[in-house]
């Protein structure tokens, strides 16, 4: 008898183990970088087998921009899920990167969350004062804490005195 409770302990033991050890694994998200867009179909491109965002990003590198040489102000670029291979995400990092000189910047992430309702959070007037050094939004301000279970999410961005396509997303 004494035996099978020692088994038993050990076994209990082993399995609390291993589930201690995996449940980290589980808590780690997946980090993507923009270094894979497909072909537009349907208003969207496919990125990186996990997303889909508006068909005007073009690839940078690891990075996109949005392919708009006109227009200081863009309303609704889009970043979603799949809808496949991914349901939502969780956003808590997003970076930004002046292109060829230093910009400043208004911008507006606006989340469209699976529990329904929206998150947002707006930085008005950014310096990105070193052209391609990366700004994290967090860094600028931006509390991603409310963006769990992202659906959609929605950016507006100005550029003052430039265009938009002189900031990359990485």
């Amino acid at each position: 008898m004494e035996l099978v409770k020692k088994i038993s302990s050990c076994a209990f033991l082993f399995i609390v183990s291993f589930l201690i050890l995996i449940s980290p694994l589980n808590a780690f998200a997946a980090q993507y970088d923009f270094s894979s867009l497909g072909t537009a179909s349907g208003g969207f491109k496919p990125q990186g087998g996990r997303f889909l965002v508006s068909e005007e990003f073009s690839q940078d590198g690891t990075s996109m921009y949005y392919n708009d040489g006109t227009n200081d102000t863009v309303t609704g670029m889009v970043i979603k899920p799949d809808g496949t291979d991914l349901a939502s995400f969780d956003l808590d990092g997003l970076a930004i990167s002046p292109y060829n000189g230093s910009y400043t910047v208004s911008i507006t992430i606006t989340a469209d969350l699976k529990v329904g309702g929206t998150a947002s959070q707006t930085v008005s007037n950014y310096n990105l004062a070193v052209s391609g050094q990366s700004y994290s939004l967090a860094d600028m301000g931006m509390d991603f804490s409310a963006f769990n279970d992202v659906t959609e999410l929605r950016i507006d961005l100005t550029v003052n005195s430039s265009v938009v396509w002189n900031i990359d997303f990485n």
